[in-house]
C-alpha cells in the first residue's frame, strides 16, 4: 500500500487572520475593517530597508517629492462585479508589503491611480489641496467624477472612507489583474508615522505567485529582493515568521489569496 500522504503543514495564524480579513473586508469608516492595505515597491522605500519610508527629497519620475505611502485597499467584496477577475493592481510582477490597517495614518483617499507623484506639498504630500464632497461627486453624465478622474485626480478626505470605498466598488475602472488603470483604488498614508510605528506598521511582505522575488525596474539602480528584505527586517526587530509572514499572492483567489512562501 502507499505510503500515507504527509500532514499539510498548518497555514499560521497571522496568515490565516489575514485572509480572513481579505474575506471579511467591506466600506467602512474604520481601517480594520475595510479588507488589506497592500503596497507594492515603488520605489519611495528607503534604500537597503524598503519597509522604512522615504520622507523627504524622494526622487521619483525624475524630480524630487516628498514623501508619501501609496497603497490601496482590496477586499473580497470587490469581486461582486463581474469586470474583477483579478484583484486589481497596478504591477504584475513586483512585491511588497502589507501595513497593519491599525497603524496607518491615513492622509487622502482616491478612486483612481490619482498620479500622486505630482501632488507636492509637504505638508500632505500626495494629497490634492482641496477635498471631494462626497455627497457631490457625479459629474453631469451620471459617472463618478471627483476622485475618481485627472491625473493629478482631487481626494477625498481620510473621514470619508467608507464613502470612497462604496463608491469605488461600483464605478471604479473596468478591469481587475494587474496594470495601470485597471481598477484598484490609491489611498496615501502618512510616512513618517509609519516610520515611527515600525516594526509594528507591517503586516506580511510578500511576492506574486509565479514572478520573481527580485523586483528590478524600480528605476535608479533600485533593485528590492523581498526573500533577502524579510530576512533582514527580521534580524532588525528580533521578530519570527510568526510574526510577519513572508507571502505569496495569488492574484485570482478571492477567498485565500495570501499563502506561506515557503
Amino acid at each position: 500500500s502507499p505510503p500515507p500522504t504527509p500532514p499539510m503543514t498548518p497555514v499560521r495564524k497571522g496568515i490565516r487572520a489575514i485572509n480572513e480579513r481579505f474575506r471579511k473586508g467591506t466600506p467602512s469608516d474604520n481601517p480594520t475593517g475595510v479588507g488589506l492595505f497592500m503596497h507594492q515597491w515603488d520605489g519611495q522605500e528607503v534604500t537597503g530597508k524598503p519597509w522604512q519610508m522615504c520622507i523627504e527629497n524622494c526622487m521619483c519620475q525624475g524630480q524630487f517629492i516628498p514623501g508619501r505611502v501609496s497603497t490601496m485597499i482590496v477586499y473580497a467584496g470587490l469581486s461582486n462585479r463581474p469586470d474583477r477577475t483579478q484583484i486589481p493592481m497596478p504591477f504584475g510582477a513586483r512585491g511588497g508589503i502589507l501595513l497593519h490597517p491599525s497603524h496607518v495614518k491615513l492622509d487622502c483617499l482616491y478612486g483612481i491611480d490619482a498620479a500622486t507623484y505630482q501632488l507636492k506639498n509637504p505638508a500632505r504630500p500626495g494629497c490634492s489641496e482641496t477635498f471631494c464632497n462626497p455627497n457631490n461627486f457625479m459629474d453631469q453624465n451620471g459617472n463618478a467624477g471627483c476622485g475618481f478622474s485627472g491625473a493629478p485626480a482631487t481626494g477625498w478626505a481620510p473621514t470619508d472612507l467608507k464613502g470612497l470605498l462604496e463608491a469605488h466598488a461600483l464605478y471604479g475602472e473596468q478591469g481587475g489583474g494587474a496594470g495601470f488603470h485597471s481598477g484598484y483604488n490609491e489611498v496615501i498614508v502618512n510616512s513618517k508615522h509609519h516610520n515611527e510605528h515600525l516594526p509594528h506598521a507591517v503586516e506580511a511582505f510578500f511576492y506574486i505567485q509565479g514572478q520573481s522575488p527580485v523586483t528590478g525596474d524600480l528605476g535608479y539602480s533600485i533593485v528590492i529582493d523581498v526573500v533577502e528584505a524579510h530576512k533582514a527586517f527580521l534580524a532588525e526587530y528580533q521578530l519570527t515568521e510568526d510574526d510577519v509572514p513572508l507571502l505569496l499572492l495569488d492574484p485570482g483567489n478571492w477567498q485565500t489569496p495570501f499563502y506561506p512562501a515557503r
